[in-house]
């Protein structure tokens, strides 16, 4: 019996990646802003190549509780990691839905950048098979 529970614990810990340990604390992060556990309806990671240990989640999320209800609204979580620990001075960034676009001379990538992709989605969520993305009003 010892030895099939070492099995079955040696078994659960192998599938415990630090991918879905970045998933789970980016979901935390959401339920502590709104008080209610999220269901990430999507999520990818995109590890830093010019900084060393900041992960980005980036997915979409819904909620519905008597207070808020949104459905697929686009977050980002990013934060460090460290060895297994959990996602270190993490800062969450909702997609507001404003479609007005940043003035493509401002910031770098795609004309029609709305403000949460230019500032937020476009800068940590992009790379070889996350391209970047403009859903704003092009001026």
């Amino acid at each position: 019996m010892k030895k099939w529970a070492a099995v079955m614990v040696a078994a659960a810990l192998a599938g415990c990646t630090d991918e879905g340990n970045w998933k789970r604390d980016a979901k935390g992060v959401i339920d502590d802003k709104f008080g209610t556990y999220p269901s990430l309806d999507s999520a990818f990671i995109v590890e830093s190549e010019e900084h060393a240990n900041l992960v980005a989640v980036c997915g979409t999320f819904s909620i519905n509780t008597g207070q808020h209800r949104f459905n697929e609204r686009r977050f980002v979580v990013t934060g460090f990691a460290y060895g297994d620990a959990i996602l270190s001075n993490t800062s969450l960034y909702i997609d507001d839905l404003d479609p007005t676009s940043v003035p493509h001379q401002a910031v770098d990538g795609p004309k029609g950048q709305a403000r949460f992709e230019a500032t937020s989605w476009n800068l940590y969520c992009v790379n070889d098979h996350h391209p970047a993305v403009a859903t704003g009003f092009a001026d």
